[in-house]
């Protein structure tokens, strides 16, 4: 069951976190080039479900607002391996999607994201 709180997730600026976010910058502990495969994004639509692609990693993405941020679980390949992981996402003061990524597993990162 979707959680119905995806309909209403605005912040108080009135920018909504489900909506195409261009990811624009990782983590200094990281040297990846963004935009390998396609242009770096995260994508989450109304229905909880979404994608998610940077580097070499493209996956599906299932999330949930949780007050004032999005938690998600997310699957796919980084390369050709299979990967999974979760993340959380919060809107910044100046607008920024400041994103917390997991992977299972392994590592964890912090990217950044504006409107796409």
């Amino acid at each position: 069951m979707v959680d119905a709180s995806l309909d209403a997730s605005r912040h108080d600026g009135g920018v909504t976190l489900l909506r195409r976010w261009r990811i624009v910058e990782v983590d200094d502990g990281w040297d990846l080039e963004l935009d390998i495969e396609e242009p770096a994004h995260l994508t989450l639509d109304s229905s909880g479900k979404g994608s998610m692609a940077f580097f070499l990693l493209g996956a599906t993405v299932d999330a949930r607002v949780v007050e004032d941020r999005v938690e998600f679980t997310w699957e796919g390949t980084w390369e050709l391996d299979d990967m999974s992981g979760r993340g959380r996402a919060h809107l910044t003061p100046d607008g920024h999607l400041a994103i917390h990524l997991w992977i299972h597993w392994g590592d964890e990162m912090d990217l950044r994201a504006i409107p796409a």
